[in-house]
């Protein structure tokens, strides 16, 4: 038993950080972990209340914070549907049997405010619970977290199933060669009225062919800006990054909104710095992106400059101009003093490991030449179209 708990601490320390997120920058990855300490918890119950319980808690939080309005998750990072114990196929109950396991084990009132019912997992590792008390906890679950030590702020307008959700990925690769991480640095995940509208492509697979497995984790296939083509780190196997950039980030809370800011130098020779403005009610966001030339050549460089957008299968959008109209309720304008193009183009999500689906994502291009010191700002505005 000594053994066993000193091993698990090894493990909960090397893998969590302190604000309760798993290291691999992978929201999968974090649940297939927590499976493992929450069941020696479960068989362990002393623990509980020391050190690793309270981890173990943090990432029961965590987890649930990250729930979407429609009860999915972000597919921040690697996603291939690894479980411990397979008990649910239910897409919109994918993570829940851990949660409700969490809830009965941890007797977590904000996650028994979601689960609402104890499930077979909890039955199976716990016996028959006794009444499972009715919770309303959802006053008391927070609406804004940022968890300072991975990079991840997550803010919405309430905890009802049409609320405003942003996801914003502020955190850096993970550590060593990365295997599970990608390369989203400043990439964003947005619901409006309980919607899925800005996405991450996911993952489709692993090893049936190297494209497959470059194009769902490059920086291409995430809401950022792209340099050259390029991912900001080095994709150097199927599961391995090297060069990976380094970041510094900010936050700031003033009255009603929230304002966060990223600047990392993943692509060689520039920094790239993106800005957000959030306001209270998550229905209008402002991104800000600066893109600047970092070296001592003076000679004129020719280079091309790509932002992403990556939309929900299915949404209906028209582009008009410099802006984008999407489900004929929110509109997203791009500006800059320098000129660009807008395309939207087919691409393809995995919101499921092996399975993809058609959906669209809009392309701003810009072709410039660049002097030393030189600069390009971008400026995309998400508000409600007025009625």
């Amino acid at each position: 038993m000594l053994l066993k708990r000193r091993l698990l601490k090894k493990q909960i320390i090397l893998q969590v950080r302190p604000d309760g997120v798993n290291i691999e920058q992978s929201i999968n990855y974090h649940k297939f972990v927590l499976e493992f300490f929450s069941l020696f918890l479960g068989a362990n119950a002393k623990l509980i209340n020391d050190e690793e319980g309270k981890i173990v808690k943090n990432m029961l939080m965590y987890l649930m914070l990250t729930i979407k309005p429609d009860n999915r998750f972000p597919l921040i990072g690697d996603n291939d549907d690894g479980k411990v114990l397979l008990l649910t196929m239910k897409e919109k109950q994918k993570y829940f049997d851990l949660l409700h396991f969490g809830a009965s084990l941890f007797e977590i009132n904000e996650l028994k405010s979601i689960t609402k019912t104890p499930s077979p997992v909890s039955i199976l590792l716990l016996g028959i619970p006794g009444k499972f008390e009715q919770v309303n906890a959802l006053e008391s679950k927070p609406k804004y977290k940022y968890f300072e030590d991975t990079g991840y702020i997550i803010a919405r307008s309430s905890w009802d199933e049409d609320a405003n959700y942003i996801f914003i990925d502020f955190g850096r690769f993970g550590p060593q060669n990365a295997p599970h991480s990608h390369s989203d640095i400043t990439n964003i995940i947005y619901s409006y009225k309980g919607k899925e509208i800005l996405v991450d492509s996911g993952v489709l697979t692993y090893n049936r062919s190297w494209e497959e497995r470059d194009s769902f984790r490059n920086s291409q296939a995430h809401n950022v800006v792209v340099i050259d083509g390029q991912s900001q780190a080095l994709a150097t196997n199927w599961f391995g990054w090297e060069v990976k950039p380094r970041i510094k980030r900010q936050l700031f809370r003033k009255d009603t909104l929230i304002h966060a800011r990223c600047i990392h130098d993943g692509y060689k020779g520039f920094l790239v710095e993106r800005s957000l403005i959030v306001n209270n009610d998550v229905d209008e966001i402002i991104i800000l992106d600066e893109i600047k030339k970092n070296n001592d050549l003076f000679l004129k460089e020719n280079h091309s400059i790509c932002l992403y957008f990556h939309f929900a299968k299915d949404l209906e959008l028209h582009l008009n101009q410099n802006s984008l109209e999407i489900e004929r309720e929110l509109i997203l304008t791009i500006e800059s003093s320098q000129n660009f193009t807008l395309v939207l183009e087919k691409s393809y999500i995995a919101p499921k490991y092996g399975q993809k689906y058609e959906n669209y994502r809009l392309k701003i291009h810009f072709e410039y030449d660049f002097h030393q010191n030189d600069t390009i700002q971008i400026q995309s505005r998400l508000y409600p179209k007025k009625s």
